[in-house]
């Protein structure tokens, strides 16, 4: 679509000075004390107000021609973690389902609703899923963080989250409208090429991102969902995953052409996992806030899902289908971290059966993707998992 136009850029501050400068000679008392001024700056607010409005009309015409399209924005989601571990006294305990947890005790406390009922065996630990109680991004919490219960439990003394929130998206910008717009309207309602069956597939709540290919008489839609921090990290959840890729199959097979059969697959990427880094630092430079953040540049950086800012603007699609990772891309990710000077050796672990097993990688030129446990240059993808040793920071 075409930007909409800007009727007038200037503020009520230009406005002001070119009446001002335009001022007869014999005017010649130009001080902000001056009645005068007074007066010009006064009408010049108003006026500066009126261009807002002017300015913003088109966009509220955008909106209201999109919505007539059909398109509406795609409300804000809450996130969700698949557990919230509680641990119990010798006494054991009972966690009733809307028990709220938060990441402290301040006002502006991130919060979390469990979704069931929980019981707790004499000293066991168990956990639950958890719905924050507010929708968007700033909802989303990272592991470990949920450790506070709103009120005491009798019998539970610890509280944690192990992985990760996921989900928690904004309400869609108006950007992302836009895009959506002419893909919509295009396809009518019918599922024709593999973008089409990709849109139809992100319909799905669950998913974020979709994949389509298609052979003849067959396409298959690939999907990660916004639990992947939990499928990859324990794959039982096998009744959620099947309703998943049941809904998605319903959403793209009612508008595919007769006779086109569709499949829906959920790839799992290889496993990487980086826990040594040799590195020599800048003098006087913090340690430990170096590697903090050079685990914080791996998570984000070797990531299936798509990252955000704080404004909810996507800043990454998140790990390219196919692609490889290259020792040369995680070497310029570290070097840039403030503190490091030089980047040595790298030390990598991957797994190609969801964490089962790990095997030592050199990461001498580069790890290929892979699906399913194969090296795909379409479909295989890359996902950072901690696993052990602990990752660790050499000094050389």
């Amino acid at each position: 679509m075409i930007d909409p136009p800007v009727l007038d850029p200037r503020d009520e501050d230009e406005i002001a000075a070119s009446v001002i400068d335009s001022l007869p000679d014999e005017l010649s008392d130009r001080n902000d004390a001056s009645t005068i001024i007074k007066i010009i700056e006064a009408i010049a607010a108003l006026y500066g107000l009126i261009l807002y409005q002017l300015n913003r009309f088109s966009l509220v015409l955008e909106l209201w021609m999109l919505r007539l399209l059909g398109i509406t924005p795609e409300p804000a989601t809450p996130a969700t973690v698949s557990q919230v571990v509680f641990s119990a006294s010798p006494a054991g305990a009972f966690v009733p389902a809307g028990t709220i947890v938060k990441t402290d005790t301040s006002a502006s406390a991130i919060k979390y609703a469990t979704d069931a009922d929980l019981t707790l065996a004499p000293s066991a630990s168990d956990g639950v899923s958890a719905t924050c109680t507010i929708t968007g991004s700033k909802g989303r919490v990272g592991a470990g963080k949920l450790v506070k219960l709103e009120a005491p439990i009798l019998g539970v003394v610890s509280v944690t989250n192990p992985l990760a929130s996921a989900g928690g998206a904004d309400e869609e910008p108006l950007d992302a409208m836009r895009a959506r717009a002419p893909l919509e309207q295009r396809h009518r309602e019918r599922a024709i090429t593999n973008e089409d069956f990709e849109l139809f597939a992100l319909r799905s709540a669950e998913v974020i991102r979709a994949r389509a290919l298609a052979d003849p008489g067959v396409t298959t839609v690939h999907i990660v969902t916004d639990d992947f921090n939990a499928r990859y990290a324990d794959d039982t959840d096998n009744a959620t995953d099947e309703a998943i890729r049941a809904g998605v199959r319903d959403e793209c097979s009612g508008r595919a052409h007769g006779g086109v059969v569709t499949l829906v697959d959920q790839p799992i990427p290889r496993l990487v996992y980086i826990h040594k880094v040799e590195a020599e630092l800048v003098p006087l430079a913090d340690a430990g806030a170096v590697r903090l953040a050079m685990l914080e540049a791996l998570e984000d950086y070797i990531t299936i899902a798509p990252l955000y800012d704080a404004s909810g603007a996507e800043t990454s699609p998140g790990w390219a289908w196919g692609a490889s990772l290259y020792l040369n891309e995680v070497v310029a990710l570290l070097d840039r971290i403030e503190g490091v000077d030089r980047i040595g050796d790298v030390h990598v672990i991957t797994s190609d059966d969801n964490g089962t097993t790990w095997s030592a990688s050199a990461l001498l030129v580069e790890i290929a993707a892979a699906r399913n446990g194969t090296e795909d240059p379409n479909l295989g993808l890359l996902q950072w998992r901690e696993h052990t040793p602990a990752f660790t920071l050499e000094e050389l």
